[in-house]
């Protein structure tokens, strides 16, 4: 299973989430290893044995994709095609057509956007979050960009447990934070969406 597949620039200028990104290179190679040591399934074989629970043969398996990425269509099935390789996408499609975003990279993009500016004395951010939140997110905005992803992941991964009226409140604390003196709001986001 896929979510991305980026090429080395898409990947410097993203934030995705570990565990949910691969590089095009990378991507390649383990499509080559695949079709070289798998019998891979497209899915037009898959749901028939699926329905009818017929076993699979040794070694099958099914390339699938989360969410319908832009980048799935653009990076990945060109490197699928080449190796005439299926896959089946399962689209987020109450995304499709809108400027909506998934939650993670809302509150990926405030941080972000509240990193790049963190000397500006016009945000005002101390405040705003949660008291159990302000020390991880202050340590988030100061780190370097050695170590962001890694704390963002960190600030993430426990978030998922929360009910989402509660992430949509601390995002929207995060924004707030993006405010600035004549009432604007910034917002920087360097995702690929469609």
């Amino acid at each position: 299973m896929y979510h991305r597949v980026l090429t080395d620039e898409e990947y410097s200028r993203n934030f995705c989430m570990g565990g949910i990104s691969v590089k095009t290179r990378t991507f390649e190679k383990q499509m080559k290893f695949l079709a070289d040591n798998f019998r891979i399934l497209s899915p037009e074989e898959f749901l028939p044995r699926l329905q009818g629970r017929t076993p699979f043969e040794t070694k099958s398996c099914l390339i699938t994709f989360d969410d319908g990425w832009k980048d799935n269509f653009k990076n990945a099935l060109p490197i699928l095609a080449k190796n005439k390789i299926s896959a089946l996408i399962f689209l987020s499609s109450g995304f499709i057509d809108t400027s909506r975003r998934f939650w993670q990279d809302r509150v990926i993009a405030s941080l972000s956007g509240l990193r790049k500016r963190k000397g500006d004395s016009s945000i005002k951010t101390e405040e705003l979050y949660p008291e159990e939140e302000k020390e991880r997110i202050n340590k988030i905005i100061g780190c370097n960009e050695n170590v962001f992803r890694e704390e963002v992941s960190l600030f993430i991964n426990p978030l998922k447990k929360k009910k989402i009226n509660q992430i949509e409140e601390l995002i929207t604390l995060l924004n707030q934070g993006l405010e600035i003196k004549n009432g604007k709001k910034t917002e920087e986001s360097a995702f690929f969406y469609f």
